[in-house]
C-alpha cells in the first residue's frame, strides 16, 4: 500500500521513488498478474493461462497452466 501511496500522492516531482529505472512499471506488472490469478481462482478457472510479467517474447511465451492445477 505504501508503494501505490507514494506513486499516486508524491510528496515531491522528483521523489526518488521515481528514480528507479523501470520500478513502476515492475510494480503495474506485478500487480496485473496478481490481480488476473485472484480473478481466475475466484472463478474456479484450471486451465492455462498467460503469464503478464512476460513482457518480451512471442505471444505464446509465458503459458502455462495456472499455480493451483
Amino acid at each position: 500500500m505504501q508503494i501505490r501511496n507514494r506513486i499516486v500522492h508524491p510528496e515531491d516531482k522528483q521523489e526518488r521513488i521515481y528514480e528507479q529505472h523501470d520500478l513502476v512499471t515492475e510494480v503495474w506488472c506485478l500487480m496485473r498478474h496478481y490481480l488476473s490469478l485472484l480473478i481466475l481462482n475466484s472463478i474456479g478457472y484450471k486451465g492455462t493461462y498467460r503469464d503478464l510479467r512476460v513482457l518480451t517474447g512471442s505471444v505464446w511465451d509465458g503459458i502455462g497452466p495456472v499455480p493451483w492445477s
